[in-house]
């Protein structure tokens, strides 16, 4: 997938250099909007692979296990489509604040 990727080199000293110093591009991903579009911006390594790779250590042996330990825990929390409802409010909130540039 990294040949699919286009490179825009960015010069040191720039307005984009110091806005990805500023946000911490590193530390933690970036989105940006224009026009309703929302585009993300993160950091991957030299090679083109991501930051870091989430399935190192993937057991799927062990995922499954898990799953069926946590299976029907959650009959009787009440009605499932306020808590579904409750959930994707939430989504659209607090933990996603708009980034102005």
């Amino acid at each position: 997938m990294a040949s699919d990727v286009r490179t825009i080199q960015v010069l040191s000293g720039s307005e984009i250099d110091r806005l990805l110093e500023e946000l911490n591009v590193s530390a933690m991903p970036v989105e940006l909007e224009k026009n309703g579009v929302r585009y993300r911006l993160d950091r991957v390594h030299a090679s083109g692979r991501p930051r870091s790779d989430v399935w190192a250590g993937y057991d799927p042996d062990r995922a499954l296990e898990g799953l069926r330990r946590v299976a029907g825990t959650w009959v009787g929390l009440g009605n499932p489509e306020e808590l579904k409802k409750y959930l994707r409010g939430r989504r659209r909130t607090a933990n996603r604040p708009s980034v102005e540039l």
